[in-house]
């Protein structure tokens, strides 16, 4: 592999999980930013009096759970 590139043995940051009671979800979509890209949706999550934003191209809310 080309110098520079490799991860190595770094760890990488854990992405953001939001644990609680879900409040509110809202939606807004789906919106193009050029032709022949798909539809993307923005969700707002209220858990446990937090805000949290994300840009997808799931319509639909995952159900998540492990």
């Amino acid at each position: 592999m080309a110098g520079g590139f490799q991860r190595g043995n770094r760890r990488r940051t854990p992405k953001l999980e939001a644990r609680g009671e879900l409040q509110s979800v809202e939606r807004e979509g789906p919106f193009k930013e050029w032709l022949g890209m798909p539809d993307l949706y923005r969700y707002q999550l209220v858990v446990e009096g937090e805000t949290y934003s994300y840009q997808t191209e799931d319509a639909e809310l995952p159900v998540g759970g492990r």
